[in-house]
């Protein structure tokens, strides 16, 4: 929004006031700029070097939970029965989609682990916290959420708003 302010006032005949005003722009949202500017200290990148370290450690024990129990598992082990068939068609569907689900959630997991592998090598490289796309600092809160984050705030929300509208 435009923010004015009235410079001079004056009256003119038949009552009526002729206002001079000067137009100011729009204030810029800064949220948290001032600490992201700074460069990271060596604490504070190995801090985010075991943030990483953990959700990869985490994501790989899920990955190997999920291969465990449903990917490396036929149809009939899952089933537990001496036959390959299910004994009823409901059974049958439920497995297949719990199967698909499993799936769904190990593509999840793998593409976790691709991305805190990435920001590991960003950070090994110099480069981490820093935005793909506008090149500024990412927000010290927004890597405490988020340490894998490549883009700041206002680009990430700013590619999330592209994505809806190509779904619409």
């Amino acid at each position: 929004m435009e923010k004015k302010k009235i410079v001079a006032a004056r009256k003119t005949g038949a009552g009526r006031v002729s206002v001079k005003v000067e137009k100011k722009a729009p204030a810029r949202r800064v949220s948290g700029a001032a600490a992201a500017d700074k460069p990271f200290t060596e604490d504070e990148l190995r801090h985010y070097e075991e943030l990483l370290k953990a959700r990869l450690r985490q994501a790989g024990a899920e990955m190997e939970h999920l291969e465990e129990t449903v990917l490396n598992t036929t149809p009939r082990d899952a089933a537990g029965d001496l036959s390959a068939y299910s004994f009823h068609m409901a059974d049958l569907g439920t497995d297949a989609m719990e199967r698909e689900l499993a799936f769904q959630m190990a593509a999840k997991e793998g593409g976790l682990i691709k991305e805190l592998r990435e920001a590991l090598k960003r950070l090994y490289r110099n480069e981490y916290g820093l935005c793909e796309l506008c090149g500024l600092r990412i927000g010290r809160p927004r890597l405490e959420a988020v340490p894998e984050a490549r883009l700041c705030i206002q680009c990430k929300e700013k590619e999330e708003r592209r994505a809806r509208m190509m779904r619409e």
